[in-house]
């Protein structure tokens, strides 16, 4: 039986950048974010430095979102 614990929206884009893949959404519950996917994780870290970004998390967006709703 499936229960719905929660729900959330969000509106994105998809840009490829070289190897990586950018996703710049906005999240219900968590305004703007950056989502990075790379070869490596230091190629992660200089893009999210060039891109000025002043919080990161490892952890899912729904852990996010459950935080705050």
């Amino acid at each position: 039986q499936y229960t719905e614990g929660f729900e959330y929206s969000r509106v994105g884009w998809e840009y490829i950048l070289g190897k990586a893949v950018l996703f710049l959404e906005d999240i219900e519950g968590l305004g703007p974010s950056l989502e990075i996917e790379a070869d490596n994780f230091e190629m992660i870290m200089k893009l999210f430095g060039q891109f000025g970004c002043g919080e990161t998390f490892k952890g899912s967006v729904i852990e996010e979102v459950m935080k705050v709703k």
